[in-house]
């Protein structure tokens, strides 16, 4: 059997270069026999689910369900709010001050900790 690969355009570290894919054919299709055979047993799964649902463990309860909605409804979206113009050792600054401040709060009768406000990180 002989493949007909073409040559995928690389650029420097190899990165593939823009508008190059390192799976140009895509994922490859599940065999029809293999559905055939998931397709059978889909039924006996889905009771299984519902069977679960019924179950005394609150935690299993819950995982069917959730699987159940999964499926039949999607997977809820999430939202992520991400700001990548932060500078390190300010997000890394920022961090260890909320760190500090909480470990303050928690331990206020212990350890007399104050957060530190006036301090700035260093330019590296």
């Amino acid at each position: 059997m002989t493949e007909n690969k073409q040559a995928i355009e690389r650029v420097d570290k190899g990165r593939f270069a823009k508008g190059q894919s390192g799976n140009p054919g895509g994922r490859a299709a599940t065999p029809a026999h293999i559905k055939e055979m998931l397709g059978q047993l889909t039924p006996r799964a889905v009771e299984i689910m519902a069977e679960t649902m019924g179950c005394d463990d609150p935690k299993l309860r819950f995982l069917a369900a959730q699987e159940i909605l999964n499926r039949t409804l999607g997977k809820p979206k999430q939202d992520v709010a991400l700001d990548v113009r932060t500078d390190p050792a300010s997000a890394h600054f920022a961090a260890l001050q909320s760190l500090t401040a909480l470990v303050a709060a928690r331990s206020a009768p212990v350890l007399e900790l104050q957060p530190i406000e006036d301090v700035q990180p260093e330019d590296c």
